[in-house]
């Protein structure tokens, strides 16, 4: 099996876990590619969240003054 970026061919034993060779280039688009379909988005009052981006926006229920009560 050859890497999927630059066609370096894999050992076995990392062809089993892996479809890209450890070059830096090929690891850092290895991780682009996993992650594209993620979005990092603010929720109120809560920080940050990651969610799918086939979710248009993330639904938070309700409105809140800040106190609490």
């Amino acid at each position: 099996m050859n890497c999927d970026f630059c066609d370096t061919p894999l050992s076995d034993e990392r062809a089993e876990i892996y479809s890209h060779c450890t070059a830096d280039n090929c690891v850092v688009m290895w991780r682009r590619m996993r992650l594209e379909d993620f979005s990092l988005t603010l929720v109120p009052k809560q920080g940050f969240q990651i969610i799918y981006k086939s979710d248009n926006f993330l639904k938070v229920g309700g409105r809140s003054s800040g106190k609490v009560t």
